[in-house]
């Protein structure tokens, strides 16, 4: 129930977002003075910055004591990031919410009464918009298939802006996954939850770092990690092509041995033997994913690094 969260963390990754956390920070303030009554802390987490975000977050954390960073050794992604702050945050509830302002700080009041009706993850769902061709190709293509071969019932149109409470947190806390989708991982347990949609904003400054390739990337590794159904798909393909290659080769012993008639057709030989050799290469290369990720986590290296944290005592901002 909403009378149950007393506090709540922000959880800010950054990277190279000098210009946008002065005014994510004056627009976190400006909920205290519509009579915000949760208490609240910020969480940024410097993913690697090399721009003055990590300087501006010391000043800001002198200033405030509600304010908190952690930074880390390298880029180690946004996802990881965010788990960073997981594991640091000590409130009742945490909304993960970019830096550049494109998701509206305020918006955090809808989700909290989506909590008060019982939800334990609530999701915000971007209202339609129109990008590029491409992308938007490889998105419906990318959740197509998901649906089809995928473990976990994504909302429409995904999401990466996303409120959780303490039963989300904890879960998150006890289950760490290499190459992780984060939001995934918390839709897998079947938490009560909750979808709400929302506009986006105009990036307040700087240019996104959500490039082709990070999406590229986390679209694999997020088909590979919540589906057993590509390794399920090698078995299938390999009993067909072999039950196939097994019928053409009886087929030119009859022909040879039995009819007396040469098969002609090197050209469909030849044909057959590069399909097949292309089945391999993409079977190879599904089991290589899955391997990957079993490496990863069995290498027991831990999924990031602090270089420096604020330890200051946990304050709260809000109602006294």
């Amino acid at each position: 129930m909403l009378s149950e969260i007393k506090s709540l963390s922000f959880i800010v990754p950054c990277l190279n977002e000098e210009e946008n956390i002065p005014e994510f920070v004056k627009q976190v303030h400006a909920l205290q003075a519509q009579n915000y009554s949760i208490k609240y802390e910020m969480i940024f987490v410097d993913d690697g910055s090399h721009d003055k975000s990590l300087k501006i977050l010391r000043e800001l954390s002198k200033k405030h004591n509600h304010i908190r960073y952690i930074s880390l050794t390298r880029n180690f992604g946004s996802h990881i990031a965010l788990l960073a702050g997981v594991d640091h945050c000590q409130t009742d509830a945490a909304v993960f919410i970019p830096a550049d302002l494109q998701k509206n700080p305020s918006l955090v009041k809808t989700m909290l009464e989506h909590v008060s009706k019982g939800a334990e993850i609530v999701i915000g769902r971007q209202k339609k918009k129109k990008p590029g061709l491409m992308t938007r190709w490889l998105a419906s293509f990318f959740y197509f298939v998901f649906e089809l071969v995928g473990n976990v019932t994504l909302p429409s149109g995904g999401t990466d802006f996303i409120l959780i409470t303490r039963r989300p947190i904890q879960f998150l806390r006890e289950n760490r996954e290499y190459d992780v989708n984060i939001f995934m991982l918390l839709l897998w347990p079947g938490f009560r939850s909750a979808t709400f949609e929302y506009s986006e904003e105009k990036r307040f400054r700087g240019k996104s770092k959500w490039t082709f390739r990070k999406r590229v990337s986390l679209a694999i590794d997020s088909f590979f990690g919540f589906s057993s159904v590509p390794l399920k798909m090698i078995t299938r393909t390999g009993i067909v092509l072999a039950s196939g290659s097994f019928i053409f080769v009886l087929y030119i012993v009859v022909e040879t041995s039995i009819l007396g008639s040469p098969v002609p057709g090197f050209p469909t030989l030849v044909a057959i033997i590069t399909f097949g050799f292309g089945i391999t290469f993409l079977a190879l290369g599904m089991i290589a994913e899955y391997l990957s990720q079993v490496l990863s986590f069995s290498r027991g290296r831990p999924m990031y690094l602090v270089s420096e944290i604020n330890e200051q005592e946990f304050q709260p901002r809000g109602e006294k």
